[in-house]
């Protein structure tokens, strides 16, 4: 019993290295479950790269002999002198006008010169005279050389000749007046000093404007006529002590001084009154109406009329003369 039970114990371990030499190693797993690696085919792109790059290759041997050569430099323009050129140019002239300039006329000078820079009365009437905006630093000076929109006359012309040639500048000035407001026309006249007494409508206002812009006259200016509306009353003065009459029409369109202001005297107020009433009707008539009109007549402020006793004269001959009606 003792023999067989080594037999079968011999015969156990012979079958047991048997199956171990047959059976693939546990270490191993990837040897075996790893497939063969087989070549990747190329792609068109690149090959693309690779043929580009081989012909830039071939490109650079082939050019590659030019590079010797010196390749003409291009010249470059410059725009220097044009700059200075355009820097350097003068300011343009203003015409010669028909009549003088704005500058010489001492109330007219002061008023532009006091004008604010950026200001609306400044640019509406530089762009009335020259048209256009202007440069802000320029405004003053160009109004104060400016002697009006017509040319001077041409010799030997007649006055048909010289109305045709002064029509199409006239239509011009007369279209851009027309444009403007009743205010603005009243605005614009006395911004150059112009007078503009008995002109209340926008067709006068606008005769009144042109008539002073296309010819400049200080004997249309308002303080010119008020200076010698004041010598006459001197004048008259003069001839009172002298002896004259003192008769109501000698004086009835006079003026007096009082306390420095020159205002129209009594009997020139009763003319004026008599002529008022005739011409309005009495159930509109008011006594403002009728100071701004008297006013407006004698060239003198509400101010001076009330600060001089003339306002309550006035009052007293219109109910005097309205009661006679």
């Amino acid at each position: 019993g003792s023999i067989l039970s080594i037999i079968l114990l011999a015969t156990n371990k012979n079958s047991r290295t048997m199956t171990t030499d047959t059976e693939p190693s546990p270490t191993d797993p990837a040897k075996e479950s790893a497939p063969a690696i087989e070549p990747t085919p190329a792609s068109p792109t690149n090959n693309k790269r690779k043929n580009s790059t081989s012909s830039a290759e071939e490109n650079d041997d082939v050019a590659a002999p030019s590079r010797s050569t010196k390749r003409e430099r291009k010249s470059v323009q410059r725009l220097e002198a044009a700059y200075t050129a355009s820097a350097s140019q003068k300011p343009k002239e203003i015409a010669i006008g028909r009549g003088v300039p704005l500058g010489t006329m001492e109330h007219v000078a002061e008023q532009i010169k006091a004008a604010k820079m950026k200001g609306s009365e400044l640019a509406t009437a530089h762009n009335f005279c020259f048209g256009g905006r202007g440069k802000d630093r320029l405004k003053k000076t160009q109004l104060l050389e400016f002697s009006g929109y017509l040319p001077p006359k041409e010799k030997g012309a007649s006055a048909s000749k010289q109305k045709e040639l002064d029509e199409p500048l006239e239509e011009k000035f007369t279209a851009k007046a027309n444009k403007m407001t009743i205010a603005g026309l009243k605005q614009m006249c006395d911004f150059f000093d112009i007078d503009r007494t008995h002109k209340s409508g926008k067709e006068d206002l606008v005769k009144c404007l042109l008539h002073f812009i296309g010819c400049p006259n200080e004997k249309l200016t308002k303080t010119y006529i008020k200076t010698s509306k004041t010598t006459t009353v001197k004048k008259q003065k003069k001839k009172k002590r002298g002896g004259d009459d003192d008769d109501d029409d000698d004086d009835a369109e006079g003026m007096e001084i009082i306390d420095g202001k020159s205002v129209p005297t009594d009997s020139a107020l009763r003319k004026w009154v008599r002529a008022y009433i005739s011409c309005f009707n009495l159930e509109k008539v008011t006594t403002k109406h009728a100071l701004d009109t008297c006013a407006d007549k004698f060239g003198v402020s509400h101010k001076d009329m009330a600060a001089t006793g003339k306002k309550k004269v006035l009052k007293g001959m219109l109910t005097e003369e309205m009661s006679l009606k």
